[in-house]
């Protein structure tokens, strides 16, 4: 039997692991709206990490399982839609709990950040009169067979009363055409925490840059998809006078000593440097000219891309997806087409690096477009909107 929990307006479902772009979308959800002056209710799929949660948030967080029966999905198509099959059995009694606590908050609205927590969610709202937001981190995955996953979206859009917030119109697109009632946010960055600052040249990181090199950064989890291992062969043999800072983990997955292997062997150990996963990653950012991302399919956003142009940097990006709809190309940076290979990056380096002399009036650009377009404030307000109103006389 759940506890009774102190009322809530919103509660949020989280699966308790997340990291990078999707930790820290939720901290913005968890620590602006009480502050808008709504209740807020968080409560975790799995409890592993519930005192690091309740350190960060003032908030009421609570576990709904321990996770030990919710287990990563395998690859492939046929192994991933008998995954999705059991994972909806395991979650048929998280609804029950789930329910419990939205009866016991007494809350309107849930919020789910994670696709596979989307049918529970939708499930447990249902003839409850509880809205459902499921804030859409990225486009639905295109390895399962007779698009399953897609289908059972569409079903929680429409039958469960499921609202997709999509973070680009480019992830909104890849769920078709449909008469179910959507919405489109961009995200935002805190322009306090990501501030613009003079390049300090001096600090090189505790890793030994160099001050008289340009210094672009790539800010992205270690996979092969976010084009670390295309960025060094772009390198390899070539003659491009900067030095790269490579920041995300995990640093020790094989991919990553793949990654430091290859470093090596191109002898690229005083241009490359893998500084690992880093929580407050504005330092690093301001210490860059030019801050990368180079993801090799479609970016459904690309949060770090708004991080960059906050902090006041240009950003050379892959026009794929979601930086068409963020970066100005040859205003605030730099787009280059698909496919994202080693030849046409290293091109796209070289016309980031022609344009040295307007880096910092192009970061300038860059800081006023991420204020004017993607504040946190704009994506909150944006938010609050689609809320139902709630009594805050005694907030």
């Amino acid at each position: 039997m759940m506890t009774d929990f102190t009322s809530a307006d919103i509660v949020c479902l989280l699966t308790g692991r997340e990291g990078y772009g999707i930790r820290r979308v939720w901290k913005m959800l968890l620590n602006d709206l009480p502050s808008r002056g709504f209740r807020v209710h968080a409560t975790l799929l799995d409890g592993t990490k519930l005192e690091e949660w309740k350190k960060e948030h003032a908030i009421d967080i609570s576990v709904l399982s321990d996770g030990s029966r919710i287990r990563t999905l395998q690859p492939g198509m046929l192994a991933k839609a008998i995954g999705v099959i059991r994972r909806i059995s395991v979650q048929a009694g998280i609804v029950l709990r789930l329910r419990s606590v939205l009866r016991s908050t007494a809350a309107k609205t849930l919020i789910v950040q994670s696709p596979l927590e989307v049918l529970l969610a939708g499930f447990a709202a249902t003839q409850l009169g509880v809205q459902v937001i499921w804030m859409v981190p990225n486009i639905p995955s295109n390895t399962y067979p007779f698009q399953l996953n897609l289908r059972l979206y569409r079903f929680a859009f429409k039958r469960l009363g499921v609202v997709p917030v999509s973070n680009s119109f480019f992830t909104d697109a890849s769920f078709g055409d449909g008469s179910f009632e959507r919405k489109v946010i961009h995200l935002g960055v805190d322009l306090n925490e990501f501030s613009a600052a003079p390049i300090d040249r001096s600090d090189d990181l505790d890793i030994g840059l160099n001050p008289d090199r340009a210094t672009f950064g790539l800010f992205a989890r270690l996979t092969e998809s976010k084009g670390q291992s295309v960025l060094l062969e772009a390198l390899a043999g070539s003659k491009i006078d900067a030095q790269f800072i490579i920041c995300g983990g995990p640093a020790d997955s094989e991919y990553a000593a793949k990654l430091v292997s290859r470093t090596n062997e191109l002898k690229l150990e005083k241009s490359v440097y893998f500084v690992g996963h880093k929580v407050n990653i504005a330092r690093y950012l301001n210490r860059c000219d030019v801050v990368m991302n180079l993801r090799i399919d479609p970016e459904p956003f690309g949060l770090s891309v708004i991080e960059a142009m906050a902090c006041g940097r240009p950003v050379l990006a892959h026009a794929s997806g979601g930086p068409r709809e963020t970066v100005v190309d040859g205003e605030t940076g730099w787009l280059f087409d698909p496919p994202m290979t080693a030849e046409v990056l290293s091109s796209a380096l070289d016309r980031a690096l022609s344009d040295r002399a307007r880096w910092r009036e192009m970061g300038e650009a860059a800081r006023r477009h991420a204020a004017s377009q993607f504040s946190k404030a704009a994506m909150m307000d944006s938010l609050v909107k689609l809320l139902p109103d709630v009594d805050r006389s005694d907030s």
